[in-house]
């Protein structure tokens, strides 16, 4: 119902979280494949195009598909709906930090760790 959950990957669609170079006929039969690798001689080898890549080690993404660059250029609607979420976010960060700073402690009051006998946790009287 909706598409949900995706099916991505198929048959001919497959994904490979740890591909060898022993594994390279198997790209020639499929459509499209997610793979993870550390043999960075992958994508030296003229018969395995990668659209895009993402190198760990230089904290890096790669698209090397022209196609796919303006699909990943944000709307402007986009980039408003994601200021509008960080915003969100930053509230309620600000919000859960107020709640949890330790607040003094009124005249007249103690706090229970100053008592005799074993505390677990400073609260107030």
């Amino acid at each position: 119902m909706y598409g949900l959950p995706l099916h991505v990957y198929n048959n001919k669609t497959l994904l490979i979280p740890l591909f060898t170079l022993n594994d390279l006929e198997l790209l020639g039969e499929l459509n499209g494949y997610t793979i993870g690798t550390t043999n960075v001689l992958l994508l030296q080898l003229p018969h395995v195009k990668a659209d895009a890549y993402i190198n760990i080690d230089a904290q890096t993404f790669v698209v090397e598909n022209k196609l796919l660059v303006s699909a990943l250029k944000p709307t402007s609607h986009e980039v408003s709906m994601v200021r509008k979420l960080l915003k969100v976010l930053s509230d309620q960060e600000r919000c859960c930090r107020l709640s949890t700073e330790v607040q003094p402690v009124p005249p007249g009051r103690r706090r229970l760790e100053k008592m005799s006998g074993p505390v677990f946790s400073p609260m107030v009287l």
